[in-house]
C-alpha cells in the first residue's frame, strides 16, 4: 500500500472532534461510548460472530449482546485495547483524545492525573495505544520521493578515561533509520522511523524493504551502508551531504529533530527498550496532521483494530 492511504476516507463512524468541548458533547457518559463502539463494530447492525444471525438482546448489567439464535454473548471490546480492562470506557476515550490530539504527546503521569487512575494503569494504557499506532502505520509504504538517512537519539556519559564521548556513527547512542516521503514541491508528507541495534547496510536495506515502495525515488547521503539500495527501489540517488546545499535531506533532519525534541520534552527519559514505540507515536501524529479534527477517530479506529498487548509482554 502507498503512503496516500495513511489517511483513509471518512466513514459513518468517524466523528470530527475539534475541541475538548466537542469531545464532551459527543461522549458525555459511558453509554454514549458503548453506542459509538457498537456502530463502529457493526455499522450495518449486529452480526453474531458465531452464527452470523442479525438479531440480539442487550445484557445491560454486563454490557454484552446475546445472539437471539445461538445465544452467543458478544462483547464490543474483544480484540481491542480495551479488552479485559477494568477501566471505564469513557476514560479510555478521553485518554485516546488527549493523547492523540496533543502534538507533544502526553506522559503517563499527566494521564494518571487527568483520569484519576494509577500511574501503572496510565502507563499501560498509553503503551497499548502506541502499539496500535505502530501496527496501523506498518501497513503503509512510503512512496514517491523518499529521503532516507540515519540518526541518533539520547546522550551518553563521558568515559571513565576522561575522554569525550565519540560522535557520529561511532557513538554509543541509540541508532535510528528514518524515511520521509515528500510532495513534488519538496514538502514533507509522511515519515517512518526504526530503531536499529547496529547501523549497517543490512539494517538499512531491511528498513527499505519493510517501509518503502519499490517504485519510489530514493535519496540518501553517500554513506557506504546505502550502497545497493538501488536494487530495492526504482531510482536511488546518493550525494555527499556535507558538499550539498542545506535543503538536501533538510526536511528529514528537521522532522527527526522535532521528534527528538517532543520525546525529550514530554517524557524526559525513555528506555531504549521502548524507544521505538515513542517514535511510532510521533510518526502516527505527523502522518495524519492534515486532518487534526479526525485524529481522535483515526486513533480510536487503530485501537479497535489493533491486537491488544499485555503488561507482561511490555515488561518482559
Amino acid at each position: 500500500m502507498k503512503n496516500q492511504e495513511f489517511v483513509r476516507p471518512l466513514t459513518k463512524s468517524t466523528v470530527p472532534i475539534r475541541s475538548l468541548l466537542a469531545f464532551q458533547k459527543h461522549f458525555p457518559n459511558e453509554d454514549a461510548c458503548y453506542e459509538h463502539l457498537f456502530k463502529v463494530k457493526w455499522p450495518n447492525g449486529f452480526v453474531c460472530p458465531r452464527c452470523g444471525h442479525n438479531k440480539c438482546y442487550k445484557i445491560r448489567t454486563r454490557r454484552l449482546y446475546q445472539c437471539a439464535k445461538c445465544r452467543y454473548q458478544a462483547s464490543i471490546t474483544v480484540g481491542t485495547v480495551m479488552e479485559r480492562s477494568h477501566l471505564p470506557l469513557h476514560k479510555w476515550f478521553l485518554a485516546i483524545y488527549l493523547f492523540a490530539t496533543d502534538k507533544r504527546g502526553r506522559s503517563a503521569l499527566s494521564i494518571a492525573r487527568e483520569l484519576e487512575i494509577s500511574y501503572r494503569a496510565a502507563w499501560l494504557m498509553l503503551h497499548k495505544i502506541r502499539h496500535c499506532m505502530a501496527e496501523r502505520d506498518f501497513r503503509y509504504l512510503l512512496s514517491g520521493i523518499v529521503d532516507l538517512d540515519d540518526g541518533f537519539f539520547g546522550g551518553e556519559p563521558k568515559e571513565k578515561t576522561g575522554k569525550k564521548p565519540r560522535r557520529g556513527r561511532g557513538t554509543k547512542k541509540a541508532r535510528l533509520v528514518m524515511g520521509l516521503s515528500k510532495s513534488k514541491d519538496g514538502k514533507p508528507l509522511y515519515a517512518k522511523v526504526k530503531v536499529v541495534p547496529v547501523l549497517t547496510g543490512e539494517e538499512i536495506a531491511g528498513f527499505v524493504l519493510d517501509h518503502v515502495d519499490p517504485e519510489a525515488s530514493l535519496f540518501t547521503d553517500a554513506y557506504k551502508g546505502n550502497l545497493g539500495l538501488g536494487e530495492l527501489v526504482k531510482e536511488h540517488t546518493m550525494k555527499v551531504y556535507a558538499k550539498e546545499p542545506p535543503e538536501y535531506l533538510g526536511w528529514l533532519h528537521t522532522v527527526l529533530g522535532n521528534f527528538k525534541t517532543a520525546i525529550q520534552g514530554t517524557y524526559h527519559h525513555v528506555s531504549e527498550k521502548h524507544l521505538q514505540a515513542y517514535f511510532d507515536e510521533q510518526a502516527f501524529r505527523l502522518n495524519r496532521r492534515f486532518r487534526p479534527e479526525e485524529l481522535f477517530s483515526r486513533t480510536l479506529a487503530a485501537c479497535l483494530d489493533g491486537p491488544p498487548i499485555t503488561y507482561a509482554e511490555l515488561t518482559a
